[in-house]
Parts: structure tokens; C-alpha cells; sequence
């Protein structure tokens, strides 16, 4: 929403930046959760599951970075290179846990909160990338139909959650 209000920015005002600090702060918290939450399940990721899904990110932000630095003939502030960076590489960062825990999803060692989590972040990478491409040649505007893609992520992530709370409570009431 705060893009949408502050959809030019000013970079002699700092608060038209509100929506990028907010957007970026959330990905600490993400990644906290999810190695809080793989946490107690150190013993059964192997150091091939670990390769595997950081070498899944890596790739996944070289394409994503080439589109950042080729913007052709176009002038960026370094702020704005700074913030075209971010992203792809902060996606790669919080990709890897969510495949981690989609690996172990699909050996049966951990809940479907963990399925809906990695469509989730897969459908929020795909949305910074083409929110990137977009950007940079100058097509996206405020109610772009990309956003379907960023309003997917966050409506996995609930599904996710609500699982997860379901099977607690289901879980909770067998202890009673």
C-alpha cells in the first residue's frame, strides 16, 4: 500500500523510501522464522540438502542480477542500483531454507506449512523478478496485474499459518 501512495520517488526525501524499508525489514524476520523453525530439525538436514538448495538460490539470482546491472543506456542513482540489487539477492537468501524444508516436506519429516511456505517465496521471487523487469523497462504502474503474484505469495503464507495452527490445535486437543 505504501508503494502505491508513494509510487514516485523523491530522493531528496527520504520517506518516500517508507515502502522499501518496510518490504526490506521483513525479510530478517522471514529468514528468522525459518531457521527458528528448521532449527530442531538440524539433525535430519544433510549438508547435500544445504548444497543443493543454496546452489538452487545462487542460480536463481545470477539472471536476476544481469537484468539489474543491463539496464541499457538508462543512468541509475546508486540508490537505485542499491535497491534493484537487494532484492533478488535477499529473495536467493530466504529461497534456500523454503527448499530445505520443501525437501524435507516431501520425504514426510515436516508439516504442509513448509509446502505453502516455499510457493509462497517461489511466488514472491517470481514477482521481485518481474517487478524488476517491469521497472526497469518502464511498464509497471500501481494495480499492474503482477501483483497477483505478490497477493499469492501472502495468501500461501495464511494458508501455511492456518495449517499449521490447525494441526497444533488437533494436536493440543490429544494431549487434553
Amino acid at each position: 500500500m505504501t508503494y502505491s501512495y508513494e509510487q514516485e520517488y523523491d530522493f531528496e526525501d527520504i520517506s518516500t523510501f517508507t515502502s522499501e524499508f518496510f518490504f526490506i525489514a521483513g525479510y530478517p524476520l522471514f529468514l528468522a522464522f525459518t531457521i527458528f523453525y528448521l532449527r530442531p530439525r538440524r539433525k535430519i538436514i544433510t549438508k547435500n540438502i544445504i548444497l543443493l538448495s543454496s546452489l538452487v538460490g545462487f542460480l536463481l539470482v545470477i539472471p536476476t542480477l544481469y537484468l539489474t546491472f543491463d539496464v541499457g543506456d538508462e543512468v541509475l542513482s546508486d540508490i537505485e542500483i542499491f535497491l534493484f540489487a537487494m532484492y533478488p539477492i535477499l529473495d536467493s537468501i530466504i529461497l534456500v531454507p523454503a527448499i530445505i524444508a520443501a525437501i524435507l516436506f516431501f520425504r514426510g519429516q515436516v508439516n504442509l506449512l513448509w509446502t505453502m511456505v516455499m510457493f509462497g517465496t517461489i511466488f514472491l521471487v517470481l514477482a521481485d523478478t518481474s517487478y524488476l523487469v517491469f521497472l526497469v523497462e518502464e511498464n509497471y504502474y500501481p494495480g499492474h496485474p503482477l501483483d497477483i503474484l505478490y497477493i499469492w505469495s501472502y495468501i500461501l503464507y495464511a494458508l501455511g499459518a492456518y495449517s499449521h495452527i490447525k494441526l497444533y490445535k488437533k494436536s493440543e486437543s490429544n494431549f487434553s
